[in-house]
C-alpha cells in the first residue's frame, strides 16, 4: 500500500466516524465534528477540526487540543472494526512519525522502535530451555500441585525465561522497554528489572501477555506468578479466554494509556488480584479510576464488570495461600463495577 492509498483509507474512515467538512484542501480537511476535548458539531457550520492527512496530525481550533491520526483511529475501535483498525495501526509508522496530543502539533517522541507483536517475548525464546537446579527448586515451590511438564507448558506461555549462567528468570514487557528479573541472591529469588536502551523509553510499559485479541477476559495483578499460578489453577474456568496483566509492582498509573496502546484495551470482565499488604479501599479506587481515564463518562470505561480477588487475611495473597493449601478455593471474588 502506497501513502496516497493509505490516506484515501483513513479520510473514508474519518468521514464515517466524525462526518461531514468544511474545508477541503486535497489531504487538508476541516471537520464539523471534533473527537478531542469539545467533542462537539460547529453550530455555524464553519469546521474546526483539522485533518493534515500528509504529517498525520489533527487540531481542534475550538478547544485548542491536538493529536495525531493514530490516536484518533484508537478512538474509532471497537469490536466490529478491531481487525481492520489494527491493521492501519501497523501500516501508520510505515509513513508517519507518532505526536502527542498534549504537544498539539508538536513531534513528539518515535515509537517505530517499539516491538508490536502479539506476544511480548522474542519468537524462539522458548524453543530450548534449559534449566538449572535452582530453577527447578524454584518452580516446584511455586507451582507445588503441578507436573513437570506442566511446569514446562506455564514457563513457556508466560515466557518466564530461566537463564543458566547466574540462575535467573527473564520476562519481558510488552513494548519490550523493559526486562523484568528474578535474580538469585543468598538463596532466595528477589525481584529486578532493566531498561531496555534500543527504544524510545517513557517507562510506560507492563508485562502483558496477549493470547488472544478476541479474549472477553483480562486479569491483573502485581507479579507474573500470580497470573501464572491464576492461569494453572484456573478457580473461574475462564484462562483460555483471557490475556494477563502484571503492573511489576503497585503503579497502575499508565495503565490506561498502555492498554490504549497495546491494541487490546476493552474487556468485558476485568479481574483484579489484591495482596493483602495494600490499603484495599485506595488500591481498588485507583485502579477503577485509571482504568475510566479519570472520567466520570462511562464511554472512557475500558471494560464492563469489574471483580475483586482476594484471599483471607491469614494470606499473604495469592501464592501464600496456593502454597500453603495447594489450592485456591479460598480466594473470595467480589463483583465491585
Amino acid at each position: 500500500m502506497t501513502k496516497s492509498e493509505y490516506i484515501e483509507e483513513l479520510k473514508l474512515l474519518f468521514r464515517q466516524h466524525i462526518g461531514e467538512y468544511d474545508v477541503d484542501h486535497d489531504n487538508l480537511k476541516r471537520y464539523l465534528y471534533c473527537p478531542l476535548g469539545c467533542q462537539g458539531y460547529s453550530k455555524n457550520k464553519k469546521g474546526h477540526f483539522e485533518v493534515n492527512y500528509d504529517v498525520g496530525v489533527c487540531y481542534c481550533y475550538r478547544c485548542v487540543e491536538g493529536s495525531s491520526i493514530y490516536s484518533i483511529l484508537k478512538q474509532f475501535k471497537n469490536s466490529e472494526n478491531g481487525g481492520y483498525i489494527n491493521n492501519l495501526l501497523r501500516i501508520y509508522f510505515t509513513f508517519y512519525e507518532h505526536v502527542d496530543r498534549k504537544n498539539d502539533k508538536g513531534y513528539l517522541q518515535k515509537y517505530a522502535s517499539y516491538d508490536f507483536t502479539l506476544q511480548n517475548a522474542v519468537q524462539g525464546d522458548t524453543d530450548n530451555l534449559k534449566f538449572t537446579n535452582n530453577h527447578v527448586a524454584f518452580l516446584k515451590y511455586r507451582f507445588p500441585t503441578l507436573t513437570d511438564g506442566e511446569i514446562l507448558k506455564i514457563v513457556k506461555e508466560f515466557h518466564y525465561i530461566p537463564i543458566v549462567d547466574d540462575h535467573s528468570f527473564h520476562y519481558k514487557s510488552f513494548f519490550n522497554k523493559f526486562v523484568y528479573m528474578y535474580l538469585l541472591e543468598n538463596g532466595n529469588y528477589i525481584k529486578s528489572k532493566t531498561s531496555n536502551s534500543s527504544v524510545y523509553n517513557d517507562r510506560k510499559d507492563y508485562y502483558y501477555n496477549v493470547t488472544s485479541y478476541m479474549h472477553e477476559n483480562l486479569y491483573l495483578s502485581e507479579g507474573i506468578i500470580d497470573l501464572m499460578t491464576i492461569a494453572t489453577q484456573d478457580p473461574l474456568m475462564n484462562a483460555t479466554n483471557s490475556n494477563f496483566l502484571a503492573f511489576c509492582s503497585r503503579n497502575y498509573k499508565f495503565i490506561y494509556e498502555f492498554l490504549l496502546n497495546s491494541g487490546k484495551f476493552f474487556y468485558n470482565n476485568i479481574y483484579l488480584i489484591i495482596d493483602n499488604d495494600v490499603n484495599r479501599a485506595t488500591f481498588i479506587n485507583g485502579v477503577i479510576k485509571k482504568l475510566g481515564n479519570g472520567k466520570g463518562n462511562p464511554k472512557f470505561k475500558l471494560f464492563n464488570n469489574l471483580y475483586v480477588m482476594e484471599v483471607p487475611k491469614t494470606y499473604l495473597d495469592l501464592n501464600d495461600l496456593y502454597i500453603t493449601t495447594h489450592s485456591l478455593k479460598e480466594m473470595e471474588i467480589t463483583k465491585i463495577i
